[in-house]
This record gives C-alpha cells, structure tokens and sequence, in this order.
C-alpha cells in the first residue's frame, strides 16, 4: 500500500456522525502529515516507494482515529448530537420551507383560500409530525 485510504476514512467518519467541517479538517491533516513523512523519509535518502510504504506504516491505522473521532461528542454534528431536537424541529422547518415558497396573488379570492387551506394544513401536518417524533422518542 503506497497511500492511506482517506476515502474509506471519510466515509467511516461520515457514518459516525462527524460533522462534514470536522471530516474535511481531519482528512487535510492527516494528508499533510503523509505528505511530511513521505518528504522527511526522501530527504534520509530512500527512493519513492519505500518513504510511502514506511509513512503509512508510521502513520497507522486510520480506522482507530476514526472510532476516536466517533466517541467525542464535540465533533459531532448537531442532528447527531441531537437526535431528539433535530427530529421535532424537522417538521416545522419543512413547513416554513413550503409556506416561503407560495407565490399567490393576495387580491384574488381563490388564491386567498387556497393560501388558508395551504397554511392550515400545513400546520396540521407539522402538528402531527411533532407529535409522532414525540412518541417515537418518548416512547
């Protein structure tokens, strides 16, 4: 192997819940660190080949670094870190989303119930949604 796997790093990270800032951060720096190595050991003298196969080495396993990444909370994003906000706070979102995106002229008399109808079942729906992400948690 003459380079670590940092896609199957950020993959892993990624499915631990890491925030894609902290992900992009981390996988920058340890391509840095691989580059230095891989710098330091050509300047000893050895050839291309065995500076990366002894940077990797040195390096280690990234698997490890990812498991350590997963266990602090920190570096998690917020919808992992708060599964429970995040899932109560979904529904509303995508209803102020959808009532944002209604585009009717306010003088004619069908747009206007039709806006009424629109808003009324949209919080309906995001009443019922809160309250199923409700049971689910609580339950």
């Amino acid at each position: 192997m003459l380079r670590p796997d940092f896609v199957r790093f950020r993959e892993e990270l990624k499915a631990s819940g890491v925030s894609a800032g902290v992900i992009q951060r981390m996988v920058a720096e340890l391509e840095d660190h691989y580059d230095d190595l891989v710098h330091a050991h050509r300047g000893r003298g050895l050839d291309v080949t065995a500076s990366r196969k002894l940077a990797v080495t040195e390096l280690g396993d990234l698997s490890g670094v990812s498991q350590i990444a997963a266990e602090i909370s920190e570096l998690r994003g917020f919808m992992a870190r708060h599964p429970l906000l995040a899932g109560c706070a979904a529904p509303l979102i995508s209803v102020g989303h959808r009532l944002q995106a209604i585009d009717v002229d306010p003088l004619a008399e069908r747009a206007a119930r039709w806006m009424t109808g629109a808003v009324i079942s949209g919080v309906v729906t995001a009443a019922m949604f809160l309250s199923l992400q409700l049971a689910i948690a609580l339950g």
